[in-house]
């Protein structure tokens, strides 16, 4: 029998706060994007075994993606992006310090967990691209499954994503009722379904895409037009986050993982 693991999201969304502000906007290719990658390789160094930074070339038209809520959402001030995507970086830092960390017992036994924070996502999803296709003979010669997290804002709004890339590539069925079964265990109300057309995409995409088992959990409303938007904004900063839609993301993927590692 699994323990249910009751996770804080206070450290999380301190470290989401701190970076917001060591970094502001992160635009691909920027000064404040390198410094966000070595930010948050320092991190997951104080809890993971090895830690590397790639360069990635994106693929000619890697980057053509259409997204509606692009056409309502500008600002020449950029956004600090704590939601949208600073806070599940902060997520990935937590998992591994709660499997790895020097204070944690290791729970795992056979399964090894990678955390991936990939760049360029909104101009394409283009880290993931090549991430995906660079690793593609490594993720698929080991069972792989990418459990991805994206814009961190509501726990009410927590959703499977069953079609990504505008409900045209498929994402695993198995890993959706897997989690879902999960939440409902661990007592989260979660939705399952797909990103509409106009909605964008997520980098679980490029995983499915070349074969890979993948998934993403979004704490987000899918509707394309919404109310107290934050997402591609100024108004992106940590005080948007609920501390539930993080504590609820992370419980799920610590006990998704402990579920895999049980079963071999």
């Amino acid at each position: 029998m699994l323990k249910s693991v009751k996770i804080s999201a206070k450290e999380v969304l301190e470290l989401t706060g701190r970076l917001v502000d060591r970094l502001g906007p992160r635009i691909l290719g920027s000064a404040s994007c390198a410094r966000a990658a070595d930010e948050i390789a320092t991190e997951l160094g104080r809890h993971c075994s090895s830690v590397r930074k790639e360069r990635f070339t994106a693929r000619p038209g890697a980057g053509l993606l259409f997204v509606a809520p692009f056409f309502f959402y500008f600002s020449r001030r950029g956004s600090p992006g704590a939601g949208d995507n600073l806070a599940a970086c902060a997520m990935g830092i937590k998992i591994a310090e709660l499997l790895g960390g020097q204070q944690a017992p290791r729970p795992l036994q056979q399964t090894r967990v990678v955390v991936l924070s990939t760049d360029g996502e909104e101009p394409g999803m283009l880290g993931a691209e090549a991430f995906a296709r660079v690793h593609q003979e490594e993720l698929k010669d080991l069972k792989t499954y990418v459990l991805n997290f994206d814009t961190i804002y509501k726990a009410a709004d927590l959703t499977l994503v069953t079609k990504d890339r505008n409900a045209t590539i498929r994402l695993s069925g198995t890993m959706v009722a897997d989690c879902r079964r999960i939440a409902a265990d661990l007592g989260y109300p979660i939705k399952a379904g797909p990103i509409p057309t106009g909605g964008g995409a997520t980098d679980a995409a490029r995983f499915a895409e070349i074969g890979v088992e993948a998934v993403s959990i979004l704490p987000m409303s899918m509707a394309l037009i919404q109310e107290d938007t934050w997402f591609h904004t100024p108004n992106d900063t940590v005080e948007h986050i609920e501390p539930a839609a993080v504590e609820a993301c992370l419980s799920i993927a610590y006990r998704y993982i402990l579920e895999k590692d049980r079963a071999g």
